[in-house]
């Protein structure tokens, strides 16, 4: 019924204000959610950024060509402005199975771990078949990392085994933020077409539409920046309640924090020491750096890694 009153020069801001409604919340989790999962193993916040980059650019780059192309104009800039567009998501695609991107994504799935003890204890623990990677030291092929659990070698070399489980249900936990972000998109695009119903119903002028697309735009980067903190935290939580060990929890970030040469986050530590009652003394002997006995840590060599250690 909405696409029936799609006619003339609105065309446009009906087309954008959907595609807007749902392209802007995907490439907001695309930048923090993968960005973040990055930083956390490691990744320099430009190794981090930089592995997203072509998917936010060829997204914008698409969305721009697309507007443009609906534009009034003459019909061969419509249809140049289209088969950029078009172009730009066909190497979207290709990107994916074929050139560089993709021989740098079979390099990071030789470190994913495929038998052994700590895929094992994995399951065991959690009741999932997770996706595990154990990547060395220097490792820069961020970019082709699939989702899943990210671990460094040196983790392995110095934090026990439940702290090492503690950030395998971390990385799992994060999966339910990840949900409540696709479940916004969802939501956003659900709005888009409240919206750009509302406007055909009551006949809105060109200027009227900008205003809407504007706003609706604001009004989603807004509400993902105030509810992506308490999203994290959710996630936090969640992984403490996998585990049933806060402290060891609180170890295990702030262990990895350092190995990553970093200073813990004592916000996010004092967050969930708030929210698990561990009381400020307890908290400052358990985020102390420490070496673990060997006893207490997963062994590196063997066979439970495939390759890379």
């Amino acid at each position: 019924m909405i696409a029936a009153t799609m006619t003339g020069d609105h065309f446009i801001w009906d087309g954008a204000e959907v595609l807007a409604a749902v392209l802007v919340p995907l490439i907001l989790v695309e930048v923090f959610a993968h960005g973040a999962q990055l930083k956390e193993a490691g990744a320099m916040p430009r190794d981090a950024y930089f592995s997203v980059a072509p998917d936010l650019v060829g997204s914008s780059l698409f969305f721009v060509f697309y507007v443009l192309s609906l534009m009034p104009a003459p019909a061969f800039v419509q249809a140049v402005l289209a088969a950029l567009a078009a172009a730009l998501f066909a190497l979207w695609l290709l990107s994916r199975f074929s050139g560089p991107w993709a021989r740098r994504a079979d390099e990071a799935q030789r470190f994913e771990v495929s038998r052994g003890m700590l895929l094992d204890a994995a399951r065991s623990r959690f009741r999932t078949r997770p996706r595990i990677y154990v990547l060395p030291d220097g490792f820069t092929a961020w970019a082709g990392l699939r989702p899943g659990i990210l671990l460094r070698r040196r983790y392995l070399d110095w934090m026990s085994r439940s702290e090492i489980e503690a950030l395998i249900a971390r990385g799992l936990s994060g999966r339910a933020a990840g949900r409540r972000l696709a479940a916004t998109c969802g939501a956003a695009a659900l709005c888009a077409l409240v919206v750009v119903g509302f406007i055909e119903y009551f006949k809105v002028g060109t200027q009227g539409r900008w205003l809407a697309l504007a706003m609706m735009v604001a009004a989603e980067v807004v509400a993902l920046g105030c509810w992506l903190p308490s999203w994290w935290r959710a996630a936090d939580l969640e992984a403490v309640r996998r585990t049933g060990q806060p402290e060891v929890f609180v170890s295990a970030i702030a262990e990895a924090a350092r190995l990553n040469g970093s200073a813990p986050d004592m916000a996010r530590i004092e967050a969930i020491a708030h929210h698990t009652g561990i009381s400020r003394e307890r908290l400052r002997e358990v985020a102390e750096l420490r070496l673990r006995p060997a006893e207490d840590r997963y062994p590196t060599a063997g066979d439970y890694v495939a390759t890379g250690l």
